[in-house]
C-alpha cells in the first residue's frame, strides 16, 4: 500500500484535486489502522500521511489532529513503541518542514 501510494503521488504531480481524491480514498482506512491500534500497520499509515503532508498545499484537520495526538501522548515515545518512532518522526518532520507555524 505504501509503495502504491508513493507511486500514485509521484505520477499525479502537483494536482491538488487528485491528491485530495487519493487522500479522501485512503484516509478512512488509515484512520481505522491508527484508531484501532493495528500496530503491524501503523508505521505504514504514518508514512503515508507524511507523504500526504509533503505533497499537500495546505494543512488540514487530519494532519493537525494527528500531530496533536502524537505530541500530547508521551506513551507514543516509550520503548514499547520503538518500532513506531521512526514513522512518527517522519510524519512530524514533514509537518515541521511544511507547516512550521502550525506546530
Amino acid at each position: 500500500m505504501f509503495e502504491t501510494t508513493a507511486l500514485s503521488l509521484k505520477l499525479m504531480g502537483n494536482s491538488p484535486t487528485e491528491l485530495g481524491n487519493l487522500q479522501a480514498s485512503l484516509s478512512p482506512s488509515l484512520n481505522f489502522i491508527i484508531e484501532h491500534n493495528k500496530t503491524e500497520l501503523m508505521g505504514y499509515a504514518f508514512q503515508i500521511y507524511a507523504l500526504f503532508v509533503a505533497s499537500s498545499s495546505q494543512n488540514n484537520e487530519i494532519f493537525k489532529d494527528l500531530t496533536g495526538s502524537i505530541l500530547q501522548n508521551k506513551d507514543n515515545w516509550n520503548k514499547e513503541m520503538k518500532f513506531l518512532i521512526p514513522s512518527l518522526g517522519q510524519f512530524l518532520i514533514s509537518m515541521i518542514c511544511k507547516y512550521p507555524t502550525d506546530i
